[in-house]
């Protein structure tokens, strides 16, 4: 589930819808959490898909690190990449805000972190100081000493800041290292 004070809105031409805050985002805010209306799909049932779906598919699921798809139910689907994120994932169902979002900043996540096949590189416009221009499966972002400093420094904040997604925490991964 998505954080509740956000909105849909054109992003750019380049890069279509985004997803904006309705209000300042403290650092340490769980801006997404798995819930029981987004769908996993292994990737054996992706590749049972018709064409016509997989087209529809490649622009809305997140790759987990296990290989599975995750369909989200909300506008999730709609975070774009930054080579600055806004926000991060501590695990696969679960994102935090790495540093301060200002109300009508768009939320981000660098798409590197995920789970990139090779197949999957692509031109970035996200138009961020120290963009990257593509990317790959290989950047150093996705790499964990890159994000670890700033996780741990974001989740020092969970307890200090408001939680309005703190319902689903129980059954995140999130829960069992809290």
């Amino acid at each position: 589930m998505l954080y509740p004070h956000t909105e849909l809105r054109l992003a750019s031409v380049e890069t279509g819808m985004g997803v904006f805050a309705l209000h300042a985002i403290p650092k340490g805010t769980i801006t997404w959490v798995q819930d029981q209306l987004d769908h996993k799909l292994s990737v054996e049932e992706v590749a049972k898909l018709p064409q016509e779906l997989l087209g529809v598919l490649s622009h809305d699921y997140y790759r987990l690190f296990g290989g599975e798809y995750l369909l989200t139910h909300d506008n999730t689907r709609f975070m774009n990449h930054s080579c600055n994120p806004s926000c991060a994932h501590l695990f696969d169902d679960v994102e935090i805000a790495i540093r301060d979002i200002a109300e009508g900043e768009e939320l981000t996540s660098d798409y590197a972190s995920f789970t990139l096949e090779t197949y999957e590189e692509f031109e970035c416009f996200c138009a961020a100081q120290g963009c990257r221009n593509w990317i790959r499966r290989d950047d150093p972002s996705s790499l964990k000493a890159y994000w670890q400093p700033m996780l741990e420094e974001a989740m020092r904040q969970l307890d200090q800041v408001d939680q309005p997604l703190r319902f689903l925490f129980a059954q995140s991964s999130l829960h069992a290292k809290a």
